[in-house]
């Protein structure tokens, strides 16, 4: 054989094993694209800051649209996984929650805020649980 014809049956198995690899690394991970969308939208930060907000008594009416804002974003999850899905309902459920606690709380009635405390607590609660199982499931591979 050739140096010339050696050359090309080396070039041409590179060629083939550089499709192979690229097609392969294309693919994304349902725990990839998950993550990708959080951070993308930097759901884990905005949530931060809407329970912040609401356990130093800022309920006010943009951060209400703030909180609304994050489960709109929320809602459009484009990961088809079940797990992803059933965290993403989690962090819904919190965010609900703590948009129904700064709701209680600007009614002002003492009934109102005892129930946004209660919604609060279990807002935090929600959270805690949702972004723990949030990072188990991106550090998982399938």
């Amino acid at each position: 054989m050739t140096f010339k014809k050696m050359t090309k049956s080396v070039l041409g198995v590179l060629l083939v094993l550089m499709l192979i690899f690229s097609s392969v690394s294309c693919t994304e991970s349902p725990q990839v694209a998950y993550d990708n969308f959080f951070t993308d939208l930097d759901i884990l930060y905005r949530l931060e800051q809407v329970a912040f907000n609401v356990e130093f008594g800022r309920y006010s009416d943009v951060w209400q649209r703030d909180i609304q804002s994050v489960i709109d974003d929320l809602e459009t999850c484009p990961v088809d996984s079940e797990e992803a899905l059933r965290i993403n309902n989690m962090f819904i459920k919190s965010a609900q929650a703590f948009l129904d606690a700064s709701q209680l709380f600007l009614e002002g009635s003492d009934k109102a805020r005892m129930e946004g405390y209660e919604r609060q607590d279990y807002a935090k609660s929600k959270y805690r649980e949702a972004t723990s199982a949030y990072h188990a499931y991106i550090i998982t591979e399938e």
